[in-house]
C-alpha cells in the first residue's frame, strides 16, 4: 500500500462508494418493504369499496376497546345500523353518493368511527361513550 498509495486510495474510495451505494439501496428496500407492509394492513382493514374500515378492523377495535373499557371503567358503545336501500342507491347512483363514507351517512360521526360491516351494514364504535349519549346520536343518524 505504501508503493502504490495513490492507487490503494483510489481502490479504498471505490470500495467504500460501493458500500454507501449498498447501504443506500439496503436502506431504501427497507423503508419499502415497510410502506408496502403498512399498505397491505390498510387494504386487509379497509372496505376497497367506499374506503370506511371493514368488518376484520371492526373485530380487533372492539376487542381492544372492550378491553380497554373494561380496565379503565370507561363507557364503550357501538350503533348497528341497517342502511334501507343502500344497494339500490349505489347501483343507481354509484358508491361516491351512496356509501356510508357519504357526509349525509354518518353526520356527525367521525370517519375513523364508522365501519362497513358487509353489504348495507354500518357500525360505528364510540369509545368513552355511555349509552345515554349514544341513543340520541343513533336518532340524528336515522
Amino acid at each position: 500500500m505504501e508503493e502504490q498509495a495513490e492507487l490503494s486510495i483510489k481502490i479504498m474510495n471505490w470500495m467504500l462508494d460501493i458500500m454507501a451505494d449498498r447501504s443506500i439501496r439496503s436502506s431504501e428496500f427497507l423503508s419499502d418493504m415497510v410502506r408496502w407492509g403498512e399498505e397491505a394492513r390498510k387494504r386487509a382493514v379497509t372496505d376497497r369499496l367506499i374506503g370506511l374500515f371493514n368488518r376484520r378492523f371492526l373485530e380487533e377495535a372492539l376487542q381492544d376497546h372492550l378491553q380497554k373499557a373494561r380496565q379503565s371503567g370507561h363507557p364503550l358503545s357501538l350503533i348497528m345500523m341497517d342502511l334501507d336501500y343502500f344497494r339500490q342507491i349505489n347501483q343507481h347512483y354509484g358508491a361516491e353518493v351512496g356509501g356510508p363514507g357519504h357526509p349525509g351517512a354518518g353526520a356527525r360521526v367521525p370517519r375513523h368511527a364508522q365501519v362497513r360491516c358487509g353489504g348495507d351494514e354500518l357500525a360505528i364504535l364510540l369509545p368513552g361513550t355511555s349509552a345515554e349519549e349514544a341513543f340520541p346520536l343513533s336518532g340524528r343518524i336515522c
